[in-house]
């Protein structure tokens, strides 16, 4: 074997074709240095797609992609040799890497649904947030109570033990009051956090076990127990 070295992350990744796949692992029998690189980007990558909640791509997400690639020079590996295509120079390694990355982004999106995917083609992130991964949720339920002049819509994700609350034409809270949202478990109600009437907005801890979730009227910055009777109040069992 020569000096050069694989690109491991390819190796890693599985996009090799046959004949390099087969060179490389000719050069791996005699390389320690790329063996680990590939035993390390393996860990690294292994637990992506199961790492986080799943959400749906968006409808325009494949269109994108590729006529982003369309529009992006390519490597133009066809021409050159079976050892060519195997040597790894800097400014290879860094080339592939990033084009990696940015597939990586994409695919993690599709396969596994990340937080936050980045678009190879655009700065800009696009954020999946915390309330709308319960909202599109496989499992997601909803429920609705009436509360004062509106409702209490409650979203429930079952698997991954959160809700998401909604207070729909209340009114703002008098001076000096807020609305505080409670999960009311075996043992009590416990705190879940503040609300402000048309936004949506995720309890505060799990909801796993709990009998049902209310909202009292609390003085500002919240009470440790409620003070008042509910103004509305769903059931979760």
């Amino acid at each position: 074997m020569t000096d050069d070295h694989i690109d491991t992350i390819d190796y890693a990744m599985d996009s090799l074709d046959d004949v390099s796949r087969r060179r490389a692992d000719q050069h791996l029998a005699h390389c320690a240095q790329c063996r680990a690189e590939v035993a390390d980007w393996r860990e690294a990558t292994a637990g992506l797609g199961a790492s986080v909640v799943p959400v749906s791509p968006p409808p325009a997400l494949r269109e994108a992609v590729l006529a982003s690639a369309a529009r992006v020079p390519q490597d133009d590996i066809g021409s050159a040799s079976d050892d060519q295509a195997m040597s790894s120079s800097p400014s290879r390694r860094r080339t592939g890497r990033w084009l990696l990355a940015a597939a990586a982004a994409v695919v993690v999106l599709v396969g596994g649904g990340i937080t936050v995917a980045t678009k190879p083609w655009s700065n800009n992130p696009t954020t999946v947030s915390a309330v709308e991964q319960v909202e599109r949720a496989p499992d997601a339920q909803n429920a609705t109570a009436p509360a004062p002049e509106g409702s209490l819509v409650m979203t429930t994700s079952v698997k991954l033990g959160r809700a998401v609350a909604t207070l729909r034409g209340v009114p703002a809270p008098a001076a000096g009051k807020v609305y505080q949202a409670w999960i009311i478990t075996p043992k009590g109600p416990v705190s879940a956090g503040l609300l402000q009437p048309g936004k949506p907005t995720l309890l505060v801890g799990t909801i796993t076990g709990a009998k049902a979730a209310a909202v009292t009227v609390e003085p500002t910055g919240g009470s440790k127990q409620p003070t008042t009777k509910p103004i509305a109040s769903v059931s979760m069992t």
